[in-house]
């Protein structure tokens, strides 16, 4: 029986944080512009400044119109928000019967049970309608409480069942149509964005190239006969030499250009001046950065990384007197780790050692020059989408294994190193990657399992005796221990699995950062899975593990029997992620704690706009978190009801917090134009069909005999369903329809894209021969985009 008092003592204290949190995040977002609205410097299409109203932001997150938002935001951003307004429409909904139907049927099915029991002949069982909800319901029904309110109190053969039948029809149907309805939005941006002829969109990536082919030169030559549009062609080279000479260069120019920046302020200090700049539109150039991409008319934005040299900065037109030799910046040089090392004037050292630096990435380019060594993935750019989009869906050279065309990422998204392992390491990697998931499934059981059984204060009590006495002093410390604290150990162990999971994707080679984000996220469904139903058994009983060894066909009824006593459970965690997990978002602990630090650290004007850098946001570590909501959403919807108006809330609270970042504050370190989305779409379509298969085994708990098996026809049309939305939509969402290519062609046909010369070119490749360091008036740059 769940405890009440612990349930709304740990909705008190989640709703303390919301608000105390919500009014931090409407000051700190006044005080610190740079992180919550940083994308307003942009000097490419940026969004508009947000009202400086203290809670103005909630409503004018709710405006943003879903193309404006596209524009400005991206595809990737637009799909992820419109999963939470989809989660509102599908748990508001339902959560409006639920509250008028389904709940008041539980919470008066106890009452039918007493009735049944009290003889009224006998004046000593003989009672009241009215002490029959009180301790006399729990006593003759054994539930109480919250738990009143879910299925448990309705007793087994009971005809209500039927209501239980029919809304879990209702709840999956609906809750399918909306999710075709989001891939049907989602068809529609995407063409938009298919059609935007970005640099990757007019590029064919190819995989274990045939050794003829394996030459940049080679390979252009054999697909200009197949089509005569070919722009570029570029074949992966062996560049770690030269890589590792430019990452050395940038390095001592990085910290030259310091010196002067730092001699620069103590010149200005000594006359009585300080430069003043304006870091509105002005962006910082990363040595590596990737090539830019155009816009829908072809040309470049101006929002993209930029050479600095364009900074503009307002220094008084003076003559500004040499430093005196001991203000001078000095570096410690030679000796052996702290002995022997003896100071020397920094920028003439730096100024030397730059010059060591750009003779060595000299010879080394000449190298390259003379003997190529190229690797067996290429690039080939065409100047039409036309020619693209043909060369990407037929066999344009016949091989029997290998030259694998895959969809090519925009360049910022290329993952450089992993394209230079050959075919035969991809493959072990993926072997090794596959054990390293399946020990970590096996191994993290343990943890999740010990962490989901101490939902109760008995079992918290087993692990820590001292706990009993502390519960004891106060109801509100009783409360905290049993409803809150669980549920945020819970949300704590789950954070640690994403990071992991990350990194065992990296190890397998793929192509691109976002294909490593994708893996990422499905690996990381697994878990959700596991985290989900060890959690109901461990909450049923911590021994459970040992019945369904000896009889796996128990564990239908283990979860029939354990789902309706863990719902107050998962009702506080959905209630902690949307009070306090989506405002922690909000305020971006992480990168505000870290700018302000770097800031602090800062010593020039550059390093000062480096910290002001928008964030990126991880997509592979939050949004499992919210599949994982809806999954436990749409579980509870029909055995606890009073889940559905806290997940409703949950998606409510995350639609307005990530409409904002997007819009104001996350800038993006690629874009994919929305692949996630059919991804989540299957993982949220696993969700119904665990959701209708643990109705069915609760409803064979009760003894059901004829409601859980007629769920079985609804299990087989969900099936048909997924297959058929994945089927209708997949092939019109990868590629442009022939009629928009040849429209897009009449529009198009006289573009020079001498973009496409360039643009998967390795970075390394693009760099300057000689690099000198900008004029210390010219170290000035704000908050790189």
């Amino acid at each position: 029986m769940a405890n009440s008092n612990a349930f709304f003592v740990s909705i008190l204290i989640n709703l303390v944080l919301h608000l105390a949190l919500l009014t931090a995040f409407s000051f700190l977002r006044r005080l610190v512009p740079h992180l919550y609205w940083g994308r307003c410097r942009k000097k490419h299409n940026p969004p508009p400044l947000p009202s400086p109203g203290l809670f103005s932001w909630w409503l004018e997150s709710l405006s943003i119109d879903d193309s404006e938002f596209y524009d400005k935001s991206g595809l990737d951003a637009l799909m992820y928000t419109l999963m939470f307004r989809t989660g509102v429409k599908v748990f508001g909904f339902c959560a409006f019967f639920a509250v008028v139907i389904l709940m008041p049927i539980h919470s008066t099915a106890s009452v039918v049970v007493c009735e049944d029991l009290v003889d009224f002949d006998d004046p000593v069982t003989n009672t009241s309608l009215t002490d029959l909800h009180g301790v006399r319901l729990e006593e003759c029904s054994g539930v109480g409480g919250i738990d009143s309110l879910s299925l448990s109190s309705v007793p087994e053969e009971s005809s209500r069942l039927w209501v239980h039948w029919v809304f879990t029809h209702f709840f999956a149907l609906y809750a399918m149509y909306q999710f075709r309805g989001m891939y049907k939005v989602y068809m529609f941006y995407r063409r938009k964005y298919l059609s935007r002829g970005l640099t990757h969109q007019h590029t064919l990536m190819i995989r274990d190239l045939a050794e003829d082919l394996q030459d940049s030169a080679e390979l252009k030559a054999r697909f200009s006969a197949l089509y005569p549009d070919v722009v570029a062609a570029h074949v992966v080279q062996r560049d770690k030499p030269l890589a590792t000479a430019v990452a050395k260069r940038n390095k001592t120019l990085k910290a030259l250009e310091h010196v002067l920046g730092e001699q620069r302020t103590k010149q200005l200090a000594r006359q009585g001046l300080s430069p003043s700049h304006d870091d509105t539109n002005v962006s910082v150039q990363d040595p590596t950065s990737p090539v830019p991409e155009p816009e829908e008319d072809g040309v470049v934005p101006d929002d993209l990384p930029e050479a600095a040299d364009d900074a503009i900065v307002s220094v008084p037109d003076v003559d500004l007197e040499e430093l005196p030799e001991d203000e001078r910046s000095t570096i410690k040089v030679g000796g052996f780790l702290c002995c022997g090392k003896r100071k020397v004037d920094a920028e003439t050292h730096l100024r030397e050692q730059l010059e060591t630096d750009n003779v060595a990435v000299e010879a080394e380019f000449e190298k390259l020059d003379k003997a190529p060594q190229y690797f067996t993935t290429g690039f080939i750019s065409f100047r039409s989408l036309a020619s693209t989009v043909t060369a990407t869906q037929v066999v344009n050279i016949l091989q029997t294994f290998g030259m694998l065309q895959l969809d090519t990422p925009e360049p910022r998204d290329v993952h450089w190193e992993n394209l230079k392992l050959p075919a035969w390491n991809v493959s072990v990697r993926q072997i090794v990657v596959f054990a390293l998931v399946g020990l970590l499934l096996v191994f993290y059981t343990v943890p999740v399992a010990f962490v989901a059984s101490l939902t109760t204060l008995e079992a918290l009590s087993e692990s820590l005796p001292f706990l009993e006495s502390v519960a004891d002093s106060s109801p509100a410390v009783k409360g905290f221990l049993e409803g809150f604290l669980p549920t945020l150990a819970l949300l704590l162990f789950m954070s640690l699995i994403p990071t992991v999971l990350h990194i065992i994707a990296s190890l397998r080679g793929f192509p691109s950062h976002s294909a490593i984000e994708f893996e990422s996220l499905k690996l990381h469904f697994i878990f959700v899975v596991q985290v989900f139903f060890v959690s109901l058994i461990a909450g049923a009983a911590f021994d459970a593990v040992s019945d369904i060894i000896d009889d796996p066909s128990s564990i239908v009824t283990l979860l029939g029997e354990s789902i309706p006593r863990t719902g107050v459970f998962f009702i506080n965690y959905i209630i902690l992620l949307a009070m306090v997990g989506h405002v922690v978002r909000l305020i971006n602990p992480g990168p505000l704690f870290i700018g302000l630090l770097k800031l602090l650290l800062a010593k020039t004007d550059e390093e000062r706009a480096l910290a002001k850098k928008s964030p990126a946001f991880p997509y592979f570590f939050f949004a499992p978190i919210v599949i994982f909501a809806v999954l436990v959403g749409l579980t509870y919807s029909t055995i606890a009801p009073l889940m559905l108006p806290f997940a409703c809330w949950f998606c409510t609270v995350g639609y307005v917090v990530y409409r904002y970042n997007f819009y104001w504050v996350f800038e993006p370190s690629f874009e994919t134009g929305g692949k996630m989305w059919p991804i989540i779409f299957d993982r949220l379509m696993a969700g119904v069909f665990i959701y209708e298969a643990t109705v069915a085994g609760a409803l064979a708990v009760k003894k059901a005999k004829y409601e859980a098996p007629l769920l079985i026809p609804l299990l087989v049309f969900t099936w048909q369903f997924w297959g058929h939305t994945n089927t209708l939509f997949k092939e019109r969402v990868d590629h442009l329809p022939r009629e928009d290519v040849v429209e897009l062609a009449k529009t198009r046909a006289d573009r020079d894209r001498k973009d496409l010369l360039t643009a998967f070119k390795q970075p390394s490749l693009l760099a300057e021969r000689r690099r000198e360091p900008r004029p210390p008036e010219k170290l000035v740059a704000a908050a790189a985009v």
